[in-house]
This record gives structure tokens, C-alpha cells and sequence, in this order.
């Protein structure tokens, strides 16, 4: 159905316009995906509360990401007068299905020292399940609240930074060269009554001379760092935080020592691999439940046009079956990877479909356009140079052609 796609597609992209989807209208949707993936990283978790009405805009729908801290932890009762209970702030039926998520706005005069949800202070408000996307990653059963990707790798990461904080104190005092006068003889004869006979040394000034109290001496002192072990800890422990963090250590420490193209490949595409995992659950937990409340707010308002009428509500269903296309990144070496993916089509291993959408597009929007290039090509009397064949430089296909022709021609 051409007609409904293009109908839905201008529709959401419009939508996605700050003034549209946002509900302060500061951001785009693409910047609010930017930082749902940055907060669920960081908290484990994030909200997105979701406003209907035509009181909303033209689309009367909007959405606003929540702070999990909103959710007080410690606000949990049982046996309510409904027969649900609440657990961390979140209100469930009987059969273990959140109802509504009871949200506190902290209350900043109060001045209040306690964290966002840790037995935070202030109005509460329930908003009903309906209107939350409560989006986490959930490793246990029945786990209710998400926890922070960066738990696994904290440690390490906490003993990276005692680390380079202790070696930067050493390189700084290893540089900041002194020297040290000892007195000798009868101190009398040497200063006045009111002069000072030295002064304890607590900081070390480069370029500066110290005179030492009577009786004291310099105990050796000759700090070394950074020395030869400063690299091999740094590059172990970053080791460990890309392995906690699922992705490859040379992107995550910028380090392509070593680094040849089988390396390289075989640390990219394991992490890729992880982002289209993470990709694959952002669709479930947010687009695709957001696209279906958007639809439906939608044809109820009857704001997507089609020809001289709207897109039907009893459509509803056919209209949800949408994709998501993530975004994808180029290979190692691209001319590598575009002749194995020519074999792969010609062997009949995978589609041409499937190699259009492995490089992030949209395979009808594709054709569609190479269609659109050679009418108009065609149009102004150029025409299109022809595909090389297989395993053939650029500009040799037409050799091939004119040879065929000319062995045909033979007697």
C-alpha cells in the first residue's frame, strides 16, 4: 500500500520535529533517542511518559522522558484497598502486571539532602501504566526496576582513575626539582635573634631552594612515574572495562597499536553485534509500543491524510506492521566486504534485499531512487554507465560487450 507508507512515513517524520514530539519542544526525536540510550546506560532504566489530547499540538501527542529517580525506592505497601501492591513505586494487580507508576516530584525548597529514589520528599502523582514505558533490561525474573550497564566495569574504572590520580601526583613531584641548604657552625653567628632557622618542606616547587631547620636532613626522595608500568596496568584494566561494556578495547581507549585488518574485523563486528542486540531491544521496549500509541492517537484525530480521506481506523492493524531500521556502519575494508557480499548474492546465500538493509536502508527506498536517477538520466539523453561484471574493474564491461560482439561476427 505506497500510498498509506508514504502517508504514515511524511506523518512521523513530521512528527519528530521538536515542536511536535517534544514535550518542552526543545528536542528532536532523534536527540530524545540520543538520550534515552545515554541514560539507560547510565541509571539502568528510564521512563517515557507519553501525553495525549488535543490540547498536545497538532498530532496531540507528545513525550517526555522521566528520571527513574523519580520512583522512590523505598515506597512499597501491601495489600492495597483495590487488592493491588506496590513495590519501588510501581503499583501491580494480582497477576504481577504494573497498573500505574507512582512518580514524586522532589520538593527543592525543602532543601532536602536525599537522592533522587532513596526515600525522596515531595508530590506525589500516579500515572497510569498506560501512559509510562517503563524501559529496562531485565536479567532476572520478575526483576522490577533495570540496573546501570556500568555496574560490571565501576571497580575497574574507580581503580583507573586512583591510579592515574596517584601517578599524575608522582610525575608532578618527580618534575618539580628542588635543593636544600644545610647550616653549618654556630647558628648564633649566623642569624640575628628574629631571623628564622629554616622551615618544614610540606610542597615541592620546582626551581626553589629550602633552607633546612638545624639538625635535619633530606631524606632521599626520587618519584619515577610514569615509569614502564604505568602503560601495561593502564591498557589491562581498560581491557577489563571494554570487556564489561561488550565492546572492542581498541575503540573504547583509541589504541589501534597492533591492530592489523582480521583483528580489527573480527573486534568490530563482535561489537557491532552487541549494538544491534541493543538496537533490537530499544525497538521492542520503545518504537514500536510509541509508534502504536502514535497510530492510534492519530486515527482517532483523523490527522493522516490519503488522497481526499484519512487513513480508516479499522486499518489499524495492517498500518502497525512497520519496521525499524536501525543504523549500520561500514566494514573494515568496504571493497572486501562489497565482493564477499557479490558472492554471496550470486551463490544465492543472501538477498540483494538483505545486503541493502545490512548497510542501514531501505531497499524499496533504494530501487525507488535508482529508478528516479536513470528516468531523468534517460530524460537528458545520458546514459547510465552499466555495471561492471563480477570481479571487473570500472569501464571493463563495455570492453567485454564489444569483444562478444566481434567474435559473433567471425565467419
Amino acid at each position: 500500500d505506497e500510498a498509506a507508507n508514504t502517508a504514515l512515513l511524511e506523518a512521523f517524520r513530521d512528527w519528530m520535529k521538536p515542536k511536535h514530539c517534544d514535550l518542552i519542544g526543545r528536542q528532536s526525536f532523534t536527540s530524545l533517542e540520543r538520550q534515552f540510550i545515554s541514560n539507560v546506560a547510565a541509571d539502568g532504566e528510564i521512563l517515557c511518559r507519553i501525553y495525549r489530547g488535543r490540547q498536545y499540538g497538532k498530532y496531540g501527542f507528545k513525550i517526555k522522558f522521566i528520571d527513574p529517580g523519580y520512583l522512590d525506592l523505598t515506597y512499597s505497601h501491601q495489600n492495597a484497598a483495590n487488592g493491588n501492591y506496590i513495590e519501588m513505586s510501581i503499583e501491580y494487580d494480582r497477576n504481577d502486571i504494573p497498573v500505574a507508576y507512582h512518580l514524586v516530584k522532589p520538593n527543592r525548597d525543602a532543601g532536602s539532602s536525599a537522592l533522587l529514589g532513596y526515600g525522596v520528599t515531595g508530590t506525589r502523582e500516579r500515572v497510569p501504566a498506560e501512559d509510562i514505558l517503563h524501559c529496562f533490561i531485565a536479567d532476572r525474573i520478575d526483576q522490577p526496576r533495570g540496573m546501570p550497564w556500568l555496574a560490571t566495569p565501576l571497580l575497574r574504572m574507580n581503580m583507573q582513575g586512583g591510579f592515574e590520580e596517584a601517578a599524575l601526583v608522582n610525575a608532578r613531584a618527580g618534575a618539580g626539582k628542588m635543593g636544600f641548604i644545610e647550616e653549618a657552625g654556630d647558628l648564633k653567628q649566623i642569624f640575628d635573634a628574629d631571623e628564622t632557622t629554616g622551615e618544614i618542606i610540606d610542597q615541592s616547587d620546582p626551581g626553589t631552594w629550602h633552607r633546612l631547620p638545624p639538625g635535619t636532613k633530606i631524606a632521599e626522595y626520587d618519584p619515577t612515574y610514569p615509569n614502564n608500568e604505568f602503560g601495561a596496568f593502564t591498557k589491562s584494566i581498560l581491557r577489563g572495562i571494554a570487556a564489561g561494556l561488550g565492546v572492542a578495547y581498541h575503540t573504547l581507549a583509541n589504541d589501534l597499536e597492533g591492530v592489523n585488518y582480521s583483528s580489527g574485523r573480527l573486534g568490530s563486528q563482535n561489537e557491532r553485534d552487541v549494538w544491534i542486540g541493543i538496537q533490537d531491544w530499544m525497538k521492542d521496549c520503545l518504537l514500536y509500543p510509541l509508534y502504536e500509541a502514535w497510530l492510534a492517537q492519530q486515527l482517532t484525530m483523523g490527522t493522516i491524510r490519503i488522497g481526499s480521506g484519512t487513513l480508516r481506523a479499522s486499518q489499524e492493524e495492517k498500518y502497525q506492521m512497520v519496521e525499524f531500521q536501525g543504523r549500520r556502519w561500514s566494514g573494515v575494508d568496504p571493497k572486501k566486504e562489497a565482493d564477499a557480499n557479490q558472492i554471496d548474492y550470486t551463490m544465492r546465500t543472501k538477498s540483494l534485499s538483505g545486503i541493502i538493509r545490512e548497510k542501514g536502508m531501505d531497499p524499496d527506498q533504494v530501487w525507488k531512487e535508482i529508478a528516479e536517477d536513470d528516468a531523468k538520466l534517460e530524460a537528458l539523453g545520458i546514459k547510465p554507465e552499466p555495471p561492471p561484471a563480477a570481479g571487473a574493474a570500472p569501464g571493463e564491461a563495455a570492453d567485454e560487450d564489444e569483444d562478444k560482439e566481434d567474435d559473433d561476427a567471425t565467419p
